[in-house]
């Protein structure tokens, strides 16, 4: 248990690096895609396996299900994060914890203490309470829409990788990678430009490819031995990084209100894990 709670606060820790690192891309769509290539390569050893195949072909539609809606909510949420104030944005997208937990509860019937309850609720409340100041005035409806799919595409993905859990393993369920490039060569095919200036950009491509891989590797690591709500409620810990990232690297304030619903996602997480 406690070699798990290391991979879920790893993966809490590197999160906002996937998101943050693309924004300074010149488009984090394409920062994305050449980070999957790279993943596709290193995870490539697998598909020399038949036994990996034949689980893929067993659990087809699960798998396809499951390649479509994380192929949507990356590039959603990159492009959520791109056009809006990340220090508003980002909060907002980890608002999936409890959209989870219900999930879970009526889909995985998987069952959860009053404490654990309580705790994921904090986290989504805090992580709403961070989100919301004087910027949110600024918004239209269509942030609130994008940001309805990103939580549910989000929750979604979390779920589906759960219930495949018993199948793969983290280094099978990156080799999905694979699956995932025909769609994520959709929009680099009209941002040839930006493809072209990202992959020329080592230093940021290198640092954006091991945040991208390494959050969600380290995240599947802990759904071995912690329900989904209670990962996705752990992971909510980034925003507490996601504070320093949107103030340092985007000059956007260190607001004590955010400190404060940093305090209360820091509060959940704990409870969530009792």
């Amino acid at each position: 248990m406690p070699l798990a709670l290391i991979f879920l606060i790893g993966s809490a820790l590197l999160h906002p690096f996937w998101i943050a690192l693309p924004k300074k891309a010149a488009h984090p769509l394409t920062m994305n895609f050449w980070g999957m290539v790279i993943a596709t390569i290193i995870f490539s050893p697998v598909y020399f396996q038949t036994i990996f195949w034949e689980k893929v072909i067993q659990h087809k539609e699960l798998v396809l299900s499951l390649v479509v809606i994380q192929s949507f909510y990356a590039m959603s949420v990159l492009v959520f994060a791109r056009n809006h104030h990340f220090q508003l944005a980002y909060p907002l997208s980890r608002t999936i914890p409890i959209v989870v937990l219900i999930g879970e509860v009526f889909f995985l019937n998987e069952t959860f203490t009053p404490l654990q309850i309580i705790g994921i609720c904090t986290v989504a409340f805090g992580a709403l309470l961070f989100g919301i100041d004087e910027h949110i005035r600024k918004i239209r409806i269509k942030f609130f829409l994008l940001l309805s799919l990103v939580t549910i595409a989000g929750a979604s993905a979390m779920l589906l990788t759960k219930k495949l859990i018993f199948a793969f393993d983290a280094y099978e369920f990156w080799a999905f990678s694979l699956f995932q490039l025909p769609i994520l060569i959709i929009p680099v095919l009209f941002l040839k430009k930006q493809a072209l200036q990202d992959i020329k950009n080592v230093k940021l491509l290198f640092g954006s490819s091991i945040a991208m891989i390494g959050t969600w590797y380290l995240g599947i690591l802990a759904l071995e031995y912690f329900p989904a709500a209670v990962v996705s409620a752990v992971r909510s810990l980034s925003i507490l990084f996601g504070i320093f990232l949107g103030g340092q690297m985007f000059y956007e304030g260190h607001a004590i209100k955010r400190y404060i619903a940093g305090g209360m996602i820091a509060m959940g997480a704990i409870l969530s894990l009792i």
